[in-house]
Protein backbone atom coordinates (compact mmCIF):
# COMPACT_ATOMS: atom_id res chain seq x y z
CA UNK A 1 0.00 0.00 0.00
CA UNK A 2 2.70 2.58 0.85
CA UNK A 3 4.75 1.65 -1.90
CA UNK A 4 1.87 2.02 -4.27
CA UNK A 5 0.41 5.42 -2.68
CA UNK A 6 4.32 6.81 -3.03
CA UNK A 7 4.46 5.54 -6.57
CA UNK A 8 1.23 7.38 -7.31
CA UNK A 9 2.35 10.48 -5.28
CA UNK A 10 6.13 10.85 -7.19
CA UNK A 11 3.75 10.24 -10.94
CA UNK A 12 1.48 12.50 -10.35
CA UNK A 13 4.08 15.25 -8.93
CA UNK A 14 6.00 14.70 -12.56
CA UNK A 15 3.29 14.72 -14.62
CA UNK A 16 2.72 18.53 -12.43
CA UNK A 17 6.23 19.71 -12.38
CA UNK A 18 5.74 18.55 -16.58
CA UNK A 19 2.69 20.41 -17.25
CA UNK A 20 4.12 23.56 -15.20
CA UNK A 21 6.91 23.49 -17.54
CA UNK A 22 5.23 22.96 -20.62
CA UNK A 23 2.79 26.38 -19.78
CA UNK A 24 6.00 28.41 -19.18
CA UNK A 25 7.39 27.94 -22.01
CA UNK A 26 4.59 28.54 -23.93
CA UNK A 27 3.58 31.77 -22.05
CA UNK A 28 7.13 33.00 -22.60
CA UNK A 29 6.75 32.03 -26.39
CA UNK A 30 3.86 34.16 -26.78
CA UNK A 31 4.59 37.10 -25.09
CA UNK A 32 7.89 37.49 -26.82
CA UNK A 33 5.87 37.51 -29.83
CA UNK A 34 3.49 39.96 -28.49
CA UNK A 35 6.20 42.50 -27.53
CA UNK A 36 7.95 42.62 -30.03
CA UNK A 37 4.65 42.76 -32.89
CA UNK A 38 3.08 45.87 -30.38
CA UNK A 39 6.39 47.85 -30.07
CA UNK A 40 6.85 48.39 -33.51
CA UNK A 41 9.75 49.87 -35.07
CA UNK A 42 12.50 51.95 -32.47
CA UNK A 43 14.87 54.15 -33.55
CA UNK A 44 18.54 53.21 -34.06
CA UNK A 45 20.76 52.83 -31.40
CA UNK A 46 24.47 53.81 -31.88
CA UNK A 47 25.63 50.13 -31.22
CA UNK A 48 22.90 49.37 -34.16
CA UNK A 49 24.52 51.70 -36.26
CA UNK A 50 28.10 50.47 -35.67
CA UNK A 51 26.92 46.81 -36.31
CA UNK A 52 25.57 48.24 -39.66
CA UNK A 53 28.78 49.77 -40.73
CA UNK A 54 30.55 45.94 -39.78
CA UNK A 55 28.05 43.75 -41.52
CA UNK A 56 27.97 46.54 -44.77
CA UNK A 57 31.99 46.11 -44.60
CA UNK A 58 32.19 42.33 -44.35
CA UNK A 59 29.90 41.60 -46.86
CA UNK A 60 31.15 44.15 -49.41
CA UNK A 61 33.47 41.51 -50.91
CA UNK A 62 30.41 39.35 -51.19
CA UNK A 63 28.37 41.32 -53.98
CA UNK A 64 29.39 43.02 -56.75
CA UNK A 65 26.50 44.93 -57.37
CA UNK A 66 24.38 45.96 -53.47
CA UNK A 67 21.52 47.89 -52.64
CA UNK A 68 20.54 49.20 -49.44
CA UNK A 69 17.43 49.63 -48.06
CA UNK A 70 16.16 51.12 -44.95
CA UNK A 71 13.87 49.02 -42.83
CA UNK A 72 10.99 51.61 -43.96
CA UNK A 73 11.44 50.75 -47.55
CA UNK A 74 11.26 46.87 -46.71
CA UNK A 75 8.28 47.59 -44.63
CA UNK A 76 6.77 49.32 -47.35
CA UNK A 77 7.17 46.63 -49.86
CA UNK A 78 6.34 43.92 -47.67
CA UNK A 79 3.14 45.56 -46.38
CA UNK A 80 4.68 45.91 -42.84
CA UNK A 81 6.43 41.82 -43.45
CA UNK A 82 2.48 41.16 -43.46
CA UNK A 83 1.11 37.13 -43.62
CA UNK A 84 -0.56 37.79 -47.17
CA UNK A 85 3.75 38.59 -48.27
CA UNK A 86 5.07 35.75 -46.90
CA UNK A 87 6.76 33.44 -49.46
CA UNK A 88 7.88 30.84 -46.58
CA UNK A 89 9.77 30.90 -43.56
CA UNK A 90 11.56 34.23 -43.36
CA UNK A 91 11.30 35.02 -47.13
CA UNK A 92 8.55 37.76 -47.76
CA UNK A 93 7.58 39.08 -51.25
CA UNK A 94 8.19 43.13 -51.48
CA UNK A 95 7.86 45.00 -54.31
CA UNK A 96 10.32 48.51 -54.58
CA UNK A 97 10.13 50.42 -57.50
CA UNK A 98 8.09 48.20 -59.75
CA UNK A 99 10.14 45.34 -59.05
CA UNK A 100 9.48 42.39 -57.10
CA UNK A 101 12.20 40.66 -54.52
CA UNK A 102 12.33 37.75 -52.19
CA UNK A 103 13.57 39.61 -49.18
CA UNK A 104 14.56 37.62 -46.51
CA UNK A 105 15.18 38.12 -42.71
CA UNK A 106 17.89 37.78 -41.24
CA UNK A 107 19.97 37.42 -37.14
CA UNK A 108 23.42 37.29 -36.93
CA UNK A 109 26.24 36.88 -39.50
CA UNK A 110 25.11 36.77 -42.81
CA UNK A 111 28.31 36.58 -44.64
CA UNK A 112 28.45 33.04 -45.13
CA UNK A 113 25.14 32.66 -46.57
CA UNK A 114 25.95 35.30 -48.92
CA UNK A 115 29.01 33.91 -49.86
CA UNK A 116 26.83 30.58 -50.85
CA UNK A 117 24.85 32.66 -52.57
CA UNK A 118 27.35 34.49 -54.68
CA UNK A 119 28.32 30.90 -56.08
CA UNK A 120 24.67 30.05 -57.16
CA UNK A 121 24.03 30.84 -60.78
CA UNK A 122 20.74 31.85 -60.70
CA UNK A 123 18.36 34.27 -62.69
CA UNK A 124 16.23 34.98 -59.36
CA UNK A 125 19.18 35.50 -57.06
Amino acid sequence: GVVIGASLGGAVALVCVALLVFCVLRNRGRSHKQTSISEGPKPPSPAIENTKKNLISGISDCIEKSFLYSIEDLQKATQNFSPSSNIGGSVYKGTIDGKDYAIKIMKGDISQELRLLQKVNHTNL
